[in-house]
């Protein structure tokens, strides 16, 4: 408490700042005599080597641009040397025959396309010796002729320049700078000369020429730094100056063959005058660029600078202190002043800063970490306006029409390119990274995936969450449409291993096709979400493309009506392995392979529990018995997520039916057994009592029918009735005198023979010896 107490009394102490100021001024008093000590030895060796550095780097950049441009010369004059029509007019020479002057004219066609090539290249022409003529882009002349009416050197006469230039022998050489007049122009003109072919072996046969401006390269020349203050040269392979800005006296003929470096600077006396020389030298052609600058140039700016350092001094000397206590004095005031002002406004009674710059340190740091929270609340704003932009995007709920680049910028969204896909990525399993199934721990699985797919693309496209499990992927693609799929293939295929391996989550990713256009995102939408719906098929599979699901399914499924009716008596004779096995048969003849539709698949179950329903109804029986009123079969089953899950919610559910039948099967059995027997015993006499027309008269199938009765009486339904119209043939035959035709018509046989064929099968003997044995009593006793 008493050292706070001492720091709020030091904040009131009004020279407390004022201590700290005028002892900064001191400082500030004493730095010069300390720098200008250090410097004044120091700073005449330093600004020569910067000045000496800088102008090395200028030629540096020169060289290299005159050796882009001269290669660019260079391979102009290679396409025209080795031009095909050209070997061909100097093999063949001047012939007059039509043919062999078209291919002058198509040459001249060629030499055409060469005419704006480079903008530093003023004429350019072919000499041919055999014939002697000159050929250009317009024209075909003697060399006479050409050289009195399209090109003339000022210092060279016509057989000078003939001699010069074709009768000597040159490998991609360039003449020094020489006056020509060409096109109505006088100017100065580096010449180009290349002999014909390149191969020299075979004799000179004609002479490239390409006539390059000086200007030009004097543009150059210009940007270098000691330029205005010196000469500039530029020196080829063969030590001739080619073009220079000043005068080439015997000093610079001299110094030239010495500079054997690659780059340097040295002296020189000229005119009883010291120069400094800089150079530095191409490795592709040899030449020299160099600068001829006077040594008081150099330093120059360096005695300037020492007089100002020298003046500096003396006046820090003699005014130093004096000016320290009026400037601490006088910028202490609005320091006094802000302190006052920022009390006011914050309504700060005390404070621990220990003098007013602690304490506007302290307001500013307060200040600036409000600032960063308002902006990380914006930036965070930010991307909730570009998530929810982009989702409303995908989802086709923004009208494209209107959407530039500035307007997308503002939220923080670029596109490379006009190509897009988009990925839905589902997450399955996550029970393994997170510690509850929450909100909190469903948001920190998808800030992971998120952070990851983001990684991955690296600013190719952008991240947004749709729900709880499942996030977007818009993906800008770039390169060849065919190599698209194997990079969204390798995108989606190391984000799972990512998920997997480093978070232990599961997920599916589904890939729509590509498309061009902003407005075509949520055609990709649906497209992801069609594939993603496959996962319902796929199973195992993690990457999902819609493009391959749609060329490998069938629009139909396997369900025939045999099989619906097998599954109804199944479940009404309560057969648990018999539905096991009829519903793995329909889920692997259709599902296992892959072999229809995701449409198809869900029809294909919502019919299977249909009928389902289809039994219960049949037999009276409500679903909401069975299940309860708080389930929803055909809700219960869109839920699913795999048809593995839909087949065994099929399945249990017609396991608790079976067993729901069970619990009260017995009083049922009893009661349909009875009916059956009931139903035989009145219409046994009906010639057409059957199984089918018992079936129909009780509402059940005949293969139901047929079952229950011979598993609760352990005989068939053939044979119960036939041996109840036996007994009631025998009973007519003891206590009446009928012929055996009636008593078989009255006994449900159709005809004698029927009643033989039967009497004879259950009792062992035929009717007529059993009315026979009758008659004599000791014999029916007997038996």
């Amino acid at each position: 408490m008493r050292q706070g107490a001492a720091k709020r009394s030091l904040l009131k102490n009004k020279n407390s700042a004022f201590i700290t100021l005028f002892s900064s001024y001191l400082l500030i008093f004493l730095l010069p005599v300390t720098i200008g000590v250090v410097m004044y030895g120091k700073i005449e060796r330093n600004m020569t080597d910067q000045g000496n550095r800088s102008n090395l780097v200028m030629m540096e950049q020169l060289m290299l641009v005159a050796d882009n441009r001269l290669k660019e010369l260079e391979y102009m004059a290679e396409q025209i040397t080795l031009n095909a029509r050209l070997q061909f007019l100097l093999s063949k020479g001047a012939s007059e025959s039509p043919a062999d002057q078209y291919k002058f004219v198509e040459f001249m066609q060629d030499l055409t396309k060469f005419r704006n090539a480079d903008s530093m290249i003023l004429d350019y022409y072919v000499y041919v010796k055999e014939g002697d003529q000159i050929v250009t882009a317009n024209m075909k002349t003697s060399p006479e002729t050409f050289y009195r009416l399209s090109l003339s050197y000022e210092d060279m006469t016509a057989g000078e320049w003939r001699r010069r230039l074709f009768e000597t022998n040159y490998y991609k050489s360039y003449l020094p700078a020489e006056r020509v007049s060409h096109a109505g122009m006088t100017r100065n003109a580096i010449t180009f000369v290349q002999s014909l072919p390149i191969d020299t072996m075979s004799g000179n046969k004609g002479t490239l020429v390409i006539l390059v401006d000086e200007q030009q390269f004097k543009q150059l020349l210009a940007k270098i730094e000691w330029g205005s203050k010196g000469s500039v040269y530029i020196v080829n392979d063969r030590n001739e100056v080619l073009m220079n800005t000043g005068e080439v006296t015997n000093s610079i003929r001299e110094i030239i063959p010495r500079l054997t470096e690659r780059s340097g600077l040295t002296e020189m006396k000229s005119e009883g005058r010291a120069q400094m020389v800089s150079y530095t030298s191409s490795d592709r052609n040899g030449w020299k660029y160099m600068t001829v600058v006077p040594k008081n140039a150099f330093l120059e700016v360096v005695d300037e600078l020492k007089m100002r350092a020298l003046f500096l001094l003396a006046f820090c000397l003699i005014g130093g202190a004096v000016i320290s206590y009026l400037l601490a004095y006088r910028n202490y005031s609005p320091v006094k002043e802000l302190v006052s002002l920022i009390r006011n406004k914050k309504s700060i009674t005390e404070t621990d800063a220990w003098n007013e710059f602690d304490f506007i340190k302290e307001t500013m740091q307060t200040a600036f970490n409000d600032e960063k929270k308002l902006r990380a609340a914006l930036t965070q704003k930010t991307a909730v306006v570009q998530a929810n932009f982009l989702g409303r995007l995908i989802r086709g709920q923004v009208d494209s029409s209107s959407l530039t680049e500035s307007s997308l910028a503002d939220m923080g969204i670029r596109f490379a390119s006009n190509r897009f896909r988009v990925l839905l990525v589902e997450i399955n399993d996550c029970s393994r990274f997170v510690q509850g199934e929450n909100e909190k721990e469903w948001a920190l699985a998808r800030f992971a995936i998120g952070n990851i797919a983001g990684e991955l693309l690296d600013s190719r496209g952008y991240v947004l969450e749709l729900d709880q499990r499942r996030l977007a992927v818009v993906m800008n693609e770039e390169g060849q449409a065919e190599h698209g799929s194997e990079t969204a293939g390798s995108f989606a295929e190391e984000l799972c291993q990512t998920a997997e391996t480093s978070f232990r989550m599961f997920i599916t990713i589904a890939v729509s096709g590509v498309r061009e256009g902003v407005d075509s995102l949520g055609h990709c939408f649906r497209e992801a979400g069609k594939a993603l719906d496959y996962k319902l098929i796929a199973r195992q599979n993690r990457i999902l493309f819609y493009e391959s699901l749609q060329t490998k399914l069938s629009a139909y499924y396997y369900y025939p009506v045999e099989m619906e009716v097998q599954l109804m008596n199944f479940t009404k004779s309560g057969e648990h392995e018999q539905i096991a096995k009829t519903l793995a048969q329909l889920y692997e003849t259709n599902l296992q392979a892959d072999s229809i539709t995701l449409e198809m698949g869900r029809c294909l179950y919502y019919e299977i529990i249909g009928t389902l329903l289809k039994t219960l109804h049949s037999l009276n029986i409500e679903y909401s018995s069975v299940f309860g009123d708080g389930i929803n079969p055909i809700l219960r089953l869109g839920d699913c997520k795999t048809f593995q899950e839909m087949h065994m919610l099929a399945l249990d559910w017609y396991i608790g039916v079976c067993d729901y039948l069970a619990a009260g099967r017995t009083d049922h059995r009893d009661r349909l057994l009875s009916a059956i027997t009931k139903h035989i015993d009145e219409h046994y006499d009906d010639v057409m009592l059957s199984l089918t027309t018992i079936s129909e008269k009780l509402d059940i199938t005949p293969q139901y029918l047929s079952t229950f009765f011979k598993r609760q009486s352990g005989q068939n339904i053939t044979d119960y009735i036939a041996h109840v119209r036996v007994q009631e043939a025998k009973r007519l035959m003891a206590e009446s005198p009928l012929a055996l035709a009636q008593i078989a018509g009255m006994a449900g046989f159709g005809n004698n023979i029927s009643l033989n064929r039967v009497f004879k099968k259950i009792e062992g003997i035929t009717p007529g010896k059993y009315r026979e044995q009758l008659r004599q009593p000791n014999s029916i006793n007997e038996d």
